[in-house]
């Protein structure tokens, strides 16, 4: 049984906002993911997109907020 996640609402994931959006937009799974205060792991299965562009565009929304003042 698939068991969906809203990742918006898990502690700490303001460091990766927008990656609900993301993993949405290229049909992405989560499967599992660990924040820790300078990066993160994530169980990932690929969708629409190649895991190439959908990294792309994690690492760019998560060094975007790693330099955005607090």
């Amino acid at each position: 049984m698939e068991q969906s996640v809203d990742m918006r609402s898990y502690g700490g994931i303001e460091r990766l906002e927008g990656l609900s959006v993301i993993l949405d937009q290229t049909k992405t799974h989560c499967w599992a993911f660990a924040l820790i205060p300078n990066h993160f792991h994530l169980l990932l299965r690929t969708g629409r997109d190649p895991l190439a562009q959908v990294m792309r565009r994690l690492l760019t929304a998560y060094v975007k907020q790693l330099k955005s003042p607090v």
